[in-house]
């Protein structure tokens, strides 16, 4: 029970560290740093839960970055160049 417990706390603070990403991501590069204070967590204890889970930060970045660029392709008609400028 305490490791489902544990299981699901890692999902749904992966959940939160997408958000802070996506927020980010927006507005140019994220940063490990922001993405820690935004979440409420060290950047060390950040980059610790992401290794429990399995993913380094900048995996996750670059996964949500080719979620962005996918999205806005598909709904933007935008150039690709100006979306890969945008994101990084």
């Amino acid at each position: 029970m305490q490791l489902e417990r544990s299981a699901i706390s890692l999902y749904a603070f992966r959940e939160q560290v997408c958000e802070a990403v996506r927020a980010q991501i927006i507005d140019g590069k994220p940063s490990l740093r922001r993405t820690a204070e935004m979440v409420g967590a060290s950047v060390r204890t950040l980059q610790r839960r992401l290794d429990a889970l399995g993913v380094t930060y900048r995996a996750l970045v670059s996964e949500l970055q080719i979620e962005e660029a996918s999205r806005l392709l598909r709904r933007s008609g935008l150039d690709v160049r100006l979306i890969a400028a945008s994101l990084g």
